[in-house]
């Protein structure tokens, strides 16, 4: 009902220009011929914008087409929940680099979560992760940037979107800050970002700058002012954790909806070192190590609460976890910091922890990707795709090499196997 509302603005649009069109006609009337051509530049510029914004709207709809998406047929359509913890780490890199033998939020992990062994994430930082999963081609992805960076609010399009959007599921994107932009595109259906839901929250992504006759874009730009951010003593992340319920929130919404809903989703813990953190500083080592801990422990308790919550409110939904990057504690110039020691940078920057909820849902889509060498956060999403195709999903025909990998040699990730 909300969605119905929102659309209201189109029909409003279209009212104007009769509006502007009628007032045109009038000012023709009173026979002053210079004001009478004023007048109609005026309104052919009012009508010819809208106009061409749908033409082009509709020329980008028919030019995104991804080859052999429209094979991708799922047997069956539960919802399913891509949901992104930050920094997150297996537990046989954290014992190895930080000397932690197993956080919190990895008892929980490994007990209720089908695992991906040998996980990395394709590409890094967090930006890069999380559009990259929507446009799922890397070498497209690497040469497409900046636009690359503008999926996941929906501006451009993504493999991952047309797969899901021809099986008829509805996209949804959510960040708890405005991070990632604050005006959403036509490729999503929702754009999640703001503290407070309102009729604006689950907009139509075309008609989101005009909705409620603007207000939902000064909403937009209210929210981007008021984004919180608390300060830690050891990592770069928020303290406050409002993010959590907006998330369960937003998940809880999905599920009621009549439609199957993909989500791709973010939220920050337990987090990443900051940028001034220095490895050889043995005081900021023991200050990160305890902090990790401890945002780990508060993972653990939103773990919980959304693995029971999709038990209880969406039993048949998939939920795939994953981390966008490690801890970057290799703090530093990309280059030097590979240089001098590739095995730890690889795998603190892209060494991630990644599985599958419920367990046994696609386990034999987990262990297949297990008996290979290593998995990527893209083939853990194409584990899905074959779970819900009963194994007919082809994978991508990609080469998963390192990005910006300084000697050209060292640069696959089968080469960093940690497991």
């Amino acid at each position: 009902m909300v969605e119905d509302f929102v659309l209201l603005p189109a029909y409003a649009m279209a009212g104007l220009c009769l509006l502007a069109a009628y007032l045109t006609y009038i000012v023709l009337s009173l026979g002053n011929r210079g004001r009478s051509v004023v007048a109609a530049l005026v309104v052919l510029i009012l009508i010819l914008g809208p106009v061409r914004g749908m033409l082009n709207a509709q020329e980008d709809e028919d030019s995104s087409e991804f080859p052999g998406v429209e094979d991708v047929t799922f047997e069956t359509k539960p919802n399913i929940y891509f949901i992104v913890f930050d920094s997150i780490h297996p537990k046989s890199l954290t014992s190895r680099y930080m000397g932690i033998e197993e956080t919190a939020f990895q008892e929980t992990f490994y007990a209720r979560m089908d695992r991906f062994e040998n996980l990395f994430s394709a590409r890094v930082p967090t930006k890069s992760a999380l559009n990259l999963m929507l446009r799922m081609e890397v070498d497209e992805f690497d040469r497409a940037t900046p636009e690359s960076l503008e999926l996941f609010r929906g501006k451009y399009d993504g493999r991952l979107n047309a797969i899901f959007r021809n099986n008829d599921y509805e996209i949804n994107t959510s960040y708890y800050g405005t991070y990632f932009g604050i005006e959403q595109g036509r490729y999503v259906d929702r754009y999640h970002t703001s503290q407070t839901t309102s009729a604006c929250t689950f907009n139509d992504s075309k008609f989101r700058q005009v909705s409620l006759f603007g207000l939902c874009r000064f909403i937009d730009k209210k929210d981007a002012s008021t984004t919180e951010n608390g300060k830690d003593t050891a990592g770069s992340g928020r303290d406050k954790w409002p993010q959590a319920d907006h998330l369960l929130n937003f998940v809880s919404y999905l599920s009621r909806q009549n439609k199957p809903q993909f989500l791709l989703a973010n939220i920050y813990t337990p987090g990443h070192t900051k940028k001034d953190f220095v490895i050889e500083n043995e005081k900021a080592v023991a200050a990160f190590n305890d902090y990790y801990q401890a945002r780990s422990s508060q993972a653990q308790r939103v773990l919980n609460k959304l693995l029971d919550q999709l038990e209880r409110e969406d039993p048949t939904a998939i939920l795939y976890i994953f981390g966008d990057h490690g801890p970057w504690r290799s703090r530093g110039n990309w280059e030097a910091r590979f240089e001098e020691d590739p095995v730890f940078f690889v795998h603190d920057r892209f060494g991630i922890l990644g599985g599958v909820f419920p367990k046994g849902r696609c386990s034999t889509y987990v262990d297949m990707r297990n008996d290979q060498s290593y998995s990527t956060s893209i083939q853990g999403a194409e584990a899905i795709l074959k779970c819900v195709t009963e194994g007919r999903y082809q994978e991508l025909d990609q080469d998963y090499i390192i990005e910006r990998s300084p000697d050209g040699v060292s640069d696959k990730f089968g080469n960093y196997v940690y497991e």
